[in-house]
């Protein structure tokens, strides 16, 4: 054994150069046999799955601010506009939703009237419009029509293909009129072929079939109908040529004009009373959807012609004692009307412009304090600033919040944390933001649809198990967790919420998440990957 390893050492000491090279091409071998066992080791996806479910979710907007050193809030109308009436005087003491200021509602009822209106026609014009599935009734018609008369073509075709019909001679002289014959004759082939594979499709359908199968007969017997057209076209230019240069039976050419005049003019009409029964249907659709749209644009006006209503009105918005009244019955409201002290203590609090767009008087709002951990004070927002104030370039307004409860421990000048409340929708359907996956401005979702929460469903299913489809949504509100599908998912139905590939040996995660603005939750999700019962606002 020493005197090999002595032999091996001499070798390569004396063999510099061709030892290194040896050496090189070993690790280079064992290096891509290393890659061949790990690359081709199993790869699969394994996804974790949700369920949707009903919940609740919330958007709020968040500032900071102060306790105020005075609770009086300014009462300020929305609109200008004559005032009618005046509910108060100084000093009265007043409680919340006493009406104080009444604007001349003149214009703004006219406004609902014109909206009320404008949706009534719309929806009359609706109706006017016919109905969808008269489009699909006719279209069973036409289908039915055109296949028999696709039938009788094709039979037609054959009679003149025939060892005794005209195009079926094999005497013809020339070169070019065998061309013709065989050209006739293949299209007349593939056209036949197409009408036994509609013949399947066509007596699968029933008065009660789904729309969509009517559509796809269509779709097909078009293709078929095109294809006779092709072959009637090339027969009808064979029988041309032979006729008048070749030596054929008058007859018989005679008998095959007649028919393949018939033939073509059946055959495009034929084509042309599907493709209009496809588009009648088509355009039906787009109109149908036009007048929805047009009738919720009209729902969505008289909505808000309504809500402006209630801006010509100003009620107290806490109990609290009336320190001053600055208009009288008949003047133009413009800006502040009056004021009134609170009997309880107000936080001002600063918003960016993004944010008070959202913001009206009213909201719910939560409030926090610095200086005591243990306390939570709920409110509502009693005044906005109509004018902002710009400091280093940033455009930030006041917002006032009443507090519902006085606690002692609270301090004028105190910092405090505010969340409003600026939108809130319950018993909707919720998902994980990260389920959501965006192509080509597409929202989707992967979805198992043969299983549902009913199931015993495992939080992760294997793609070698059960691969999932692709379902288009439409979405609606969002927090920084859950999002609101308004179309293309039920309840119950079994979602991916993150898919991880990778092998054995090493795993990798994708998954999709959701930007959000400004939102809080509170959801009531349950199952697998649902979100969890509760919730509290999440600030900006």
């Amino acid at each position: 054994m020493n005197n090999i390893f002595t032999k091996i050492k001499l070798f390569i000491s004396t063999h510099k150069k061709v030892s290194f090279s040896f050496l090189i091409v070993i690790l280079i071998l064992a290096g891509y046999w290393g890659y061949q066992i790990y690359s081709s080791e199993d790869t699969e996806t394994i996804y974790t799955v949700g369920v949707v479910e009903k919940g609740s979710i919330s958007e709020s907007v968040s500032g900071t601010g102060q306790v105020s050193a005075s609770s009086e809030i300014d009462l300020v109308s929305e609109v200008s506009e004559k005032i009618i009436y005046v509910g108060a005087k100084v000093g009265d003491t007043v409680k919340k939703g006493k009406l104080l200021f009444s604007l001349d509602t003149t214009d703004a009822k006219k406004t609902i009237r014109d909206a009320e209106i404008s949706l009534e026609s719309a929806q009359i014009s609706a109706e006017q419009e016919e109905n969808l599935e008269n489009y699909y009734t006719s279209a069973l018609s036409t289908l039915a029509s055109s296949f028999s008369d696709l039938e009788d073509t094709i039979s037609g075709l054959e009679d003149l293909f025939s060892n005794d019909g005209y195009l079926g001679i094999s005497s013809f002289s020339s070169e070019t009129a065998k061309n013709y014959q065989d050209e006739a004759e293949s299209s007349y082939f593939f056209a036949k072929k197409a009408l036994t594979n509609s013949k399947k499709l066509y007596y699968a359908i029933s008065q009660t079939d789904s729309k969509e199968k009517i559509e796809e007969a269509l779709v097909n017997l078009i293709k078929t109908a095109n294809l006779t057209a092709e072959a009637t076209k090339n027969s009808y230019e064979a029988i041309e040529y032979f006729s008048r240069n070749e030596e054929t039976n008058s007859t018989l050419a005679d008998e095959a004009w007649t028919s393949i005049n018939e033939l073509v003019s059946t055959t495009n009409g034929n084509v042309t009373d599907l493709i209009s029964s496809k588009d009648d249907i088509s355009n039906a659709k787009l109109s149908l959807k036009s007048s929805s749209l047009t009738i919720k644009q009209k729902q969505n006006s008289l909505q808000d012609a309504k809500e402006d209503l209630s801006d010509y009105y100003v009620y107290a918005p806490f109990n609290g004692t009336i320190s001053a009244i600055d208009v009288e019955i008949g003047d133009t409201s413009s800006g502040t009307l009056g004021t009134i002290i609170s009997e309880n203590q107000v936080a001002t609090i600063s918003l960016n412009e993004v944010d008070i767009a959202d913001v009206q008087i009213g909201q719910k709002a939560t409030l926090t304090f610095d200086a005591i951990d243990d306390l939570t004070i709920t409110g509502k927002v009693a005044e906005i600033d109509s004018v902002g104030s710009v400091s280093s370039g940033v455009v930030t307004y006041d917002v006032k919040i009443s507090f519902d409860i006085t606690d002692s421990r609270v301090k004028p000048g105190m910092s405090v944390s505010a969340t409003i409340i600026t939108n809130e929708k319950t018993d909707i359907l919720l998902v994980a933001s990260s389920a959501i996956k965006t192509q080509n401005s597409t929202e989707y979702i992967l979805v198992f649809p043969t299983l549902s929460a009913n199931n015993s469903v495992n939080s992760q299913i294997a793609s070698s198990k059960m691969t999932p489809i692709q379902m288009t949504v439409e979405t609606g509100i969002s927090d920084d967790s859950y999002i609101e599908i308004t179309s293309g998912l039920k309840e119950g139905d079994v979602i991916v919420i993150k898919t991880t590939t990778g092998t054995t040996s090493s795993t990798t995660s994708s998954t999709t998440s959701s930007s959000t603005k400004t939102k809080s939750s509170s959801s009531i999700f349950g199952g697998a990957g649902g979100p969890p019962s509760g919730g509290g606002p999440r600030g900006m």
